[in-house]
């Protein structure tokens, strides 16, 4: 069973002069789990899902951006050395 809710969106803690509003589909499982969180959080669906939105845009912009670095640091040639790359395998693999 698919739940649908229809949220307001505050970008944001301040409410912004022109709210977007949009609609999504979750199952019912994920719509009970956000009940429970907006009982035990005492916020609304629409302030969870807003700030859902805000951090999940915040971590994509974040990733995109180191993306695109590593994208121009290897266009440019910039690579680890061998030794470096041993240095992170050690790191990472030694058990101390």
């Amino acid at each position: 069973m698919v739940g649908s809710l229809q949220a307001s969106v505050r970008l944001g803690w301040k409410v912004c002069e022109v709210l977007g509003t949009v609609t999504i589909e979750i199952d019912e499982e994920a719509l009970q789990a956000l009940d429970r969180l907006s009982r035990r959080t005492k916020r609304s669906r629409s302030e969870l899902l807003g700030q859902a939105v805000l951090d999940y845009i915040e971590l994509q912009t974040w990733q995109q951006a180191k993306i695109e670095t590593g994208i121009e640091a290897a266009d440019q040639g910039d690579f680890a050395t061998e030794q470096e790359l041993e240095r992170i395998v050690r790191k990472y693999t030694d058990s101390g």
